[in-house]
């Protein structure tokens, strides 16, 4: 099975059981603070890179 690493917000807390049957290994980021952590992804080499948040915070990805 396929290795993950996901960025999320805190509603795909009620995912990580549903995500975990799927993959081998899931790095979850550990602030919700909306940032793509590229060290994170270089170290961990995931297969897939999910980034997960609900619709009333994508406003968050327009800021610098």
């Amino acid at each position: 099975m396929p290795k993950a690493v996901i960025f999320r917000d805190s509603y795909t807390t009620n995912m990580i059981t549903y995500l975990s049957e799927n993959f081998s290994r899931i790095v979850f980021n550990k602030k919700w603070d909306f940032n793509f952590n590229k060290p994170l992804v270089t170290s961990e080499k995931p297969d897939i890179v999910l980034y997960i948040i609900v619709e009333r915070n994508l406003d968050e990805l327009l800021k610098e």
